[in-house]
């Protein structure tokens, strides 16, 4: 036991430090990388774990991480960024169309999807273009999948519930590379949807600006 002892919590430890040499590690959190901060917040949370959700899947395909343990933050990662895109999806095509659209404070894909679809169909409206009624159709396909299997943003961080029960019973084996190649698939639509929402957003704000 005394071996480990240096690999302990000690005194002088803190989480957050800025004063390294390795200044390339450095987190910067708050940054405006879009004009609008709003929208800067959500879209890096977003992005954020949409990427830690692939580094950690290419994780155990590069044998770093056994597939036991990385099929719970795989998972995790991959439908939180689901349910954060769709909101920020929602909230994006809100401020587009100029209406109040409430986001849903869940966790379901399923309804926050109920929520998203008809607004990306009345965007697309909206400005004449075609749909994307095929790719909708499969990623509401690929969330009720979800939900068949009891796996949500908060069923997969615990092991049981709060009466105990087991939190994801229908779920017991599957291959998390091919999990993680499909949930890419869903994450590169609504990320697409998503910078097609900003990109008509800032050409409205920009030719507003323009006649004003």
């Amino acid at each position: 036991m005394d071996a480990t002892m240096n690999d302990w919590p000690g005194s002088s430890d803190s989480f957050f430090r800025d004063d390294f040499s390795d200044w390339q590690h450095n987190a910067v959190l708050g940054v405006a990388w879009f004009a609008d901060d709003e929208i800067s917040k959500w879209e890096t949370h977003v992005a954020a774990y949409g990427d830690a959700a692939k580094a950690v899947a290419s994780s155990l395909i590069g044998g770093g991480l056994p597939a036991d343990l990385a099929a719970y933050p795989v998972i995790f990662l991959f439908v939180h960024h689901f349910e954060i895109a769709m909101k920020a999806i929602i909230k994006l095509a809100a401020r587009f169309l100029e209406k109040d659209v409430p986001i849903p404070k869940s966790h379901d894909l399923l309804q926050l999807w109920s929520v998203a679809s008809p607004v990306i169909v009345e965007l697309e409206e909206a400005v004449g273009e075609e749909g994307t009624d095929e790719a909708s159709r499969d990623t509401k396909r690929l969330f009720e999948e979800l939900a068949s299997s009891g796996v949500n943003s908060t069923s997969i961080r615990y092991p049981e519930g709060l009466t105990g029960e087991d939190n994801i019973p229908n779920l017991k084996r599957f291959n998390v590379r091919h999990f993680a190649a499909t949930a890419s698939k869903v994450s590169n639509y609504l990320s697409c949807l998503g910078t097609w929402i900003w990109v008509l957003l800032q050409t409205k704000w920009d030719m507003e600006s323009e006649y004003r």
